[in-house]
């Protein structure tokens, strides 16, 4: 499914991350749709329960912070702010390796692959990072579970990349030769 994507989505994503989407089996496929599923699920509950809070203590719906739903960006935050610290993920892959060990460490070894382009970036050009890993991660969710995507946020990203400095610029392509900002 990934070799479906428009060019400048494709662009963004890492050789591992494509080698990993390219090598799912049916069956691993079935798996990680389960996992991610769940997740999810407990972000859509999350959104409900917290919508009824805000609105049954008298604030108007209107009135909820814009990012108040915002979980998966915080997990991929939390995933980021140690670098070589990638505790949300590494609880879903836990979950994977629960039903299938070889694919959880296809994961794991992703993981790492990823992680290890992080190193020596400043910190305008690893909040770039989290940014691009958010995009690609809901982008192969989002194919893994059926939904309807938009691609604005590629656009963006790489709009985004031209306004970073030079010296970042160098960097994160020199970290990511296979990714085209």
């Amino acid at each position: 499914m990934i070799n479906t994507l428009p060019a400048n989505v494709k662009s963004l994503f890492p050789k591992e991350n494509l080698e990993f989407a390219d090598s799912i089996t049916e069956n691993e496929s079935k798996i990680l749709k389960e996992v991610i599923s769940v997740c999810y699920l407990v972000i859509h509950t999350y959104k409900r329960l917290t919508t009824m809070f805000y609105v049954n203590s008298g604030h108007m719906e209107a009135q909820i912070p814009q990012d108040w739903y915002s979980a998966p960006v915080q997990c991929i935050n939390k995933v980021f702010d140690k670098h070589a610290c990638f505790e949300q993920v590494g609880e879903m892959i836990d979950a994977v390796e629960k039903k299938s060990p070889e694919l959880g460490k296809r994961m794991r070894t992703v993981l790492a692959g990823n992680c290890a382009r992080l190193e020596g970036l400043s910190p305008a050009a690893v909040e770039y990072s989290k940014k691009c890993v958010h995009f690609i991660t809901h982008v192969m969710c989002s194919l893994t579970l059926g939904k309807q995507l938009t691609f604005d946020k590629a656009d963006e990203l790489h709009k985004e990349f031209k306004e970073l400095s030079a010296a970042d610029q160098a960097a994160l392509k020199k970290a990511n030769p296979d990714v085209q900002f």
